[in-house]
């Protein structure tokens, strides 16, 4: 489980868990509401870089492994600015020592399931297709963008919220554009930094529990006419069974009856006859000129 043979677990702070456990998710509480849109971004990225979060640039971000009894466990390989902080916060990290890098099961599941981070972002991309009038209504400076559930954008078919840099959310994705994102938006200070990644899961679960009856209901159909076709082929095949029982009793041959076609008799009057028509058959003369 988790390449236990090439770990070593390592360091514990003086900190209590009990106060790291408060302080975690601190990064989600900033509040946003008050300041001009690039220079919350850039606070945002400032508590970012000082934050013990999973590492950005690994795209696979949580990932799952199981214990020897069934149970899921969620790790992520830690990103190495961060590692001084996951120290301060009494994270429990571990090094592998063939790929050199820290990872954590705890940035994964601080609250163990897919929910929204709370926290918004600068919007990206075409401003026109932002939606309006949505619920909560977007802010002036577009800094709760993606906080909450809401159709965001006009081009999005389902409700979505950010569930933070490090999700377990099976359907969790990113806009195109990684960590370049927010390159030339304001100064230097945003170039590199990634968005949150984006789920619908933690939204209209309503909605989501009716697709997921009607897509139950429809396999068990799928199931039921498999099943039946399946039994089909096996009754076409008994005749063959039969057959094959039939062929393997006869050891293994085909049962053929010969014929016979005609009948040779061998004669010693016939051959004497034979011989003597020929000599007969000799003229004189030429049987004297032999002699």
């Amino acid at each position: 489980f988790l390449k236990t043979d090439l770990l070593s677990k390592e360091f514990k702070s003086s900190t209590s868990a009990d106060e790291a456990d408060e302080d975690r998710r601190n990064l989600y509480k900033v509040d946003l509401r008050g300041y001009e849109g690039v220079a919350g971004m850039e606070l945002l990225k400032d508590r970012l870089d000082h934050e013990c979060v999973c590492d950005v640039s690994d795209s696979a971000n949580c990932r799952v492994s199981y214990h020897q009894d069934g149970q899921a466990v969620y790790w992520c390989y830690v990103a190495d600015r961060s590692v001084s902080y996951c120290m301060d916060a009494n994270f429990e990290l571990y090094h592998d020592e063939k790929t050199k890098r820290w990872w954590s099961t705890e940035l994964c599941e601080p609250e163990g399931e897919c929910v929204c981070s709370g926290m918004g972002m600068l919007p990206t991309g075409d401003k026109s297709t932002l939606a309006q009038n949505t619920d909560p209504p977007l802010w002036s400076n577009s800094l709760n963008y993606g906080s909450a559930c809401a159709k965001w954008k006009t081009d999005y078919e389902l409700p979505w919220c950010f569930v933070g840099f490090d999700s377990i959310c099976p359907d969790r994705h990113q806009r195109p554009g990684g960590r370049n994102i927010y390159n030339g938006r304001g100064s230097h200070q945003l170039d590199g930094m990634s968005q949150q990644y984006r789920s619908s899961l933690p939204c209209d679960e309503e909605g989501q529990d009716e697709i997921l009856e009607e897509s139950g209901k429809t396999c068990r159909i799928l199931d039921r006419a498999l099943d039946i076709l399946c039994f089909l082929d096996m009754i076409l095949r008994f005749p063959m069974f039969l057959i094959l029982w039939r062929f393997v009793s006869n050891r293994c041959t085909a049962a053929l009856v010969a014929e016979d076609q005609f009948e040779v008799v061998f004669s010693d009057d016939e051959d004497d006859g034979d011989v003597e028509d020929i000599t007969d058959s000799f003229p004189a003369d030429s049987m004297d000129d032999k002699q």
